[in-house]
């Protein structure tokens, strides 16, 4: 949590807060104001909260925003989360974008994914995918750094993409979250052109994370190839399930990880509404 407020620190101000109901702890409050567009983002977590309370914390929010001078809010929230997401309707907000996620059951389907990773090796004509320990470790991060960056330009938003600074994102890439030999690399003619990972949380998820693929690369199978290379290394560690997630509107890396064997789990949606 500590790493996404700090990058939602560098965006722009942030304000944060301990919501109390009595005196117990109820949940937290953040705002905080994003990049050129001058919009804030809202996080509001209330476990167990009704409408009425998510009602009164984003009507704080929407005036916080508004101090801090952004010109429309924007949240994301769980599908699973009824409250909220009634009190986000219920003040005008307008849902924007649709954040699916998926799981895949790792040991069922060891065997499986190790004859396709085979293949696709075999199909992968003039590429190939090493660990970024095997290229050199973290003297290829300034390159992988700038194909994440390219590649990040191509997925659906709703807010112009602005990448996180490089320290910060070297952050994002190293231990206990990732390390280089968790980090794979799709080469070609001996030069990066896609980067594909493993990421572990602390609370015991470990993510099929980022997979980017330069745009004049595409099309050769290399994305598939990456993801594999992480389900199966993932399947020898030992790891029981991987997750990810995805933009709905990201409809060939939706089509990949439905091919792979992933199952949708609960997902997020984005809402946004004007404070002008």
């Amino acid at each position: 949590m500590s790493l996404f407020w700090r990058w939602s620190d560098s965006m722009g101000p942030s304000r944060r807060w301990i919501v109390w109901h009595g005196d117990e702890r109820l949940g937290w409050i953040g705002v905080g104001r994003e990049g050129e567009e001058v919009h804030a983002r809202v996080e509001v977590d209330l476990a167990g909260a009704g409408p009425d309370a998510y009602a009164e914390a984003f009507a704080f929010a929407e005036g916080q925003a508004a101090e801090l001078g952004a010109g429309s809010v924007v949240t994301d929230v769980w599908t699973d989360r009824a409250a909220a997401l009634d009190a986000l309707r219920s003040l005008g907000w307008k849902q924007r974008r649709h954040e699916r996620f998926w799981r895949l059951e790792l040991q069922p389907a060891k065997e499986r994914l190790a004859a396709e990773l085979a293949g696709a090796r075999e199909a992968a004509k003039g590429l190939s995918a090493v660990t970024a320990a095997e290229f050199g470790g973290e003297s290829v991060f300034r390159t992988l750094y700038e194909i994440n960056n390219q590649t990040l330009l191509d997925v659906p938003r709703s807010i112009a993409f602005v990448p996180d600074p490089f320290e910060l994102w070297m952050e994002w890439m190293s231990p206990p979250r990732s390390t280089p030999d968790r980090i794979w690399i799709g080469v070609a003619d001996g030069a990066p052109v896609g980067l594909s990972l493993l990421s572990y949380r602390p609370v015991g998820i470990v993510e099929t994370g980022y997979t980017g693929v330069l745009r004049e690369y595409r099309g050769r199978g290399l994305a598939r190839l990456l993801k594999l290379e992480t389900l199966v290394q993932a399947a020898n560690l030992g790891v029981e399930a991987v997750e990810t997630d995805n933009d709905s509107e990201n409809a060939p890396i939706i089509h990949l990880n439905q091919a792979l064997g992933y199952s949708e789990i609960t997902g997020q949606l984005e809402f946004a509404k004007s404070l002008v």
